[in-house]
């Protein structure tokens, strides 16, 4: 009781911090801030149009246990895992993922993928601004409305027909293969290293799904459901 009042204190604390920051980077980057407001708002529209009755509770399940599992604590960045990355890219000089489904959104829609710390920086910015133009609860479905899963899938949809699957009838492997494929885009011709990728990717992603609780099957779980394991976490 005593932790879930605090934790509450602590999400509004956090949300208010965000709404402060997001003014700031408005404020700062007012062209780059219209801009990707802009572009949020219009492939929010096609989203919810065509896309949301489409994308099952266990697609998004998927989705933040692989890429992004303190996604419903931050408010667009992750520190713990800029941190991490940080840490690895110091003592082991090798770079790790520290982007969020925010900052992954920032980057589909603006394009902008150099490998660059101002890059990165300005993606950080705009990352607190998704949240001015997007419900939380909106932003793991709208990402995987624009992501790129390979040859000819940009976009869920186009995932979907390339893959054969069915938003409407998914299995927690069939989401796993669909998220698989942000890290590892599927080619035209895959060759045998991309495909031992994409099935390390799937049997990790599924392992991560069925550690999500003992009771409840990701297949089932509910908005709310999901978001309080994960807030958890």
């Amino acid at each position: 009781m005593i932790f879930s009042s605090w934790k509450r204190e602590l999400g509004g604390e956090l949300r208010a911090l965000d709404t402060i920051i997001s003014q700031i980077v408005r404020l700062l980057m007012p062209a780059q801030s219209k801009c990707l407001a802009e572009k949020l708002q219009c492939a929010c529209s096609v989203y919810r149009s065509a896309c949301r009755p489409l994308i099952p509770q266990v697609l998004i399940a998927a989705l933040i246990v692989a890429e992004d599992h303190r996604f419903y604590i931050h408010g667009g960045i992750d520190l713990v895992a800029i941190l991490r990355a940080m840490w690895h890219s110091i003592y082991h000089g090798r770079l790790t993922g520290g982007s969020t489904i925010e900052q992954q959104l920032v980057r589909t829609l603006t394009g902008n993928k150099e490998r660059n710390l101002r890059r990165k920086i300005k993606e950080l910015a705009l990352s607190f601004r998704v949240s001015e133009c997007v419900p939380k609860s909106d932003v793991p479905g709208l990402y995987m409305s624009v992501a790129y899963f390979g040859w000819r899938m940009n976009g869920i949809c186009e995932a979907y027909a390339r893959m054969g699957i069915s938003g409407l009838a998914m299995t927690p492997r069939q989401a796993a293969e669909i998220v698989a494929r942000l890290k590892y885009p599927e080619p035209n011709c895959p060759n045998a290293l991309r495909t031992l990728k994409i099935r390390k990717r799937v049997a990790y992603i599924l392992d991560r799904l069925n550690s999500l609780s003992a009771g409840l099957s990701p297949q089932y779980l509910r908005l709310r459901d999901y978001e309080a394991l994960f807030s958890d976490r």
